[in-house]
């Protein structure tokens, strides 16, 4: 895997900084795999920027 910011794995914690969701509601949308997740056992996850990136998109509605 490269090593720069787009495929870089970040904490759980950090993920949530990054995207500005809402713990709770972070927790529900990887629980019901909305948002891809490197499990590294049950209670440590991680993710890769670009994911959040293309799950923020996703999100967005155009402009009117």
């Amino acid at each position: 895997m490269k090593n720069d910011d787009h495929s870089k794995l970040i904490t759980t914690r950090q993920a949530i900084d990054y995207t500005g969701i809402p713990s709770s509601t972070f927790r529900s949308l990887v629980r019901n795999r909305q948002i891809p997740v490197v499990a590294i056992n049950s209670r440590v996850h991680l993710f890769k920027v670009s994911d959040l990136d293309l799950y923020l998109e996703k999100c967005r509605l155009p402009a009117v």
